[in-house]
């Protein structure tokens, strides 16, 4: 499954625009809802051998965007309104069963998502001139979920259910100037972004076999994302980003074996920022607000039940980075009556 969307609301670079002292609102909204499923019609079922595998991949990029780009020019603007919003949801699910004197069931679900959602006044020599306000607002909500689902049954000495499931998100949500604006209003730049992702692994064998081709756990879940990144490349896509794979091992080393691992990777970055050198003024209060709800959970179950040879091991990993800034940046320089620079967190129903 590969989505690439790019909504964006937008007066281009170049461009002349005079209102006559009219209000301007530039708004995108972009919504989305994404599945990916893989999944046998049935079991697979052999009096020797039964071997199911399921492999589900969900590549999504998303850009929503209200922008006055580059050297774009306004005259005559009462109020000056930009709201981008991204809503983001997105479903990842593999599914298989064997059964057989020897069952073998390897299950990967990958999701590698980049969404970014932002509102910006880019460069110009000219300050910004308005009459009324300016409101610039982007809202980022998104909401992953990553199954892994394995199941292995044996009549013989060997079962081997094992799942993976592995959530790279990669967000991006900003409300940014980067030319100097005079406003006979309030002044509000502002940044809000709430992710939610879910990443599980379950695999239950009647035996797992510990003698396998030598990797680690830590080494199955590198090949895993290389694979996913493989296929993102071959398709345009940004990948699973530069943030590491966190290692799973406990103080007596690495895990040799995994049934069922689950590895939730986030990036979140929020920005509410006037640029360096540039000159706000406003006629009411200055707002530069970012705020930020980062909610990622990571679960694995292994069950080893029946067989000569059981072994039942998950690892759940759940490493997020988080960058939530509200700035004046160096050399700006802001009148207003009033100011409220924040950074903090964004209020989600639910999470």
């Amino acid at each position: 499954n590969a989505v690439d969307t790019s909504v964006r609301a937008f007066i281009k670079s170049g461009a002349n625009v005079d209102l006559n002292g009219g209000n301007l609102t530039l708004t995108a909204t972009n919504t989305t809802h994404s599945v990916a499923t893989a999944k046998p019609h049935e079991n697979v079922s052999g009096k020797s051998l039964g071997l199911g595998a399921s492999v589900a991949i969900s590549l999504v990029d998303n850009v929503t965007e209200g922008v006055l780009e580059n050297t774009a020019s306004l005259t005559g603007v009462g109020a000056l309104t930009l709201a981008a919003t991204g809503t983001h949801e997105l479903d990842t699910t593999a599914t298989a069963g064997a059964k057989g004197g020897v069952a073998i069931t390897p299950v990967v679900a990958l999701t590698f998502t980049n969404n970014t959602t932002r509102v910006t006044l880019g460069s110009d020599d000219q300050v910004l001139m308005l009459a009324g306000a300016l409101d610039a607002t982007a809202t980022q909500t998104v909401d992953l979920v990553t199954r892994g689902l394995g199941d292995a049954e044996a009549d013989g000495s060997l079962a081997l259910g094992a799942a993976l499931a592995l959530t790279s998100a990669n967000e991006i949500t900003s409300a940014t100037t980067a030319r100097s604006i005079n406003a006979g209003g309030n002044v509000g730049l502002k940044a809000r972004s709430g992710a939610k992702a879910l990443t599980e692994s379950q695999a239950d064998a009647g035996g797992s076999d510990d003698k396998g081709a030598g990797n680690d756990a830590n080494s199955q879940a590198g090949s895993q994302r290389g694979f996913g990144d493989s296929q993102a490349a071959a398709r345009g896509k940004s990948g699973s980003g530069g943030q590491a794979t966190p290692n799973a091992q406990t103080s007596d080393g690495p895990v040799t074996i995994a049934a069922a691992f689950a590895i939730s990777l986030t990036d979140m970055n929020a920005k509410a920022a006037i640029g360096s050198g540039l000159t706000v003024s406003s006629g009411g209060a200055l707002t530069l607000s970012s705020l930020v709800n980062d909610d990622a959970k990571a679960l694995a179950s292994g069950n080893a039940t029946k067989g000569n040879v059981g072994v039942g091991v998950a690892v759940a990993v759940d490493r997020a980075s988080l960058t939530n800034r509200a700035a004046i940046e160096s050399n700006a320089v802001v009148t207003a009556d009033g100011a409220t620079v924040e950074a903090g967190m964004f209020n989600v129903a639910g999470n």
